[in-house]
């Protein structure tokens, strides 16, 4: 995008590399929450939630 003004340019630029932090951040709660799921110790727990959907 191309902003007539500089400071627009900045704040954008700030938002933008705060989304994609944000994005990696979720990315790496939700690998996380895959392998705890899968070998942690409420595994058995969980899993029988998971069949509830």
């Amino acid at each position: 995008m191309k902003f007539e003004n500089s400071h627009l340019r900045i704040v954008f630029q700030g938002y933008y590399h705060q989304l994609k932090e944000l994005e990696q951040r979720i990315l790496r709660l939700e690998a996380e929450i895959r392998t705890e799921a899968n070998e942690g110790v409420h595994t058995s727990k969980i899993q029988a939630l998971q069949a509830l959907r």
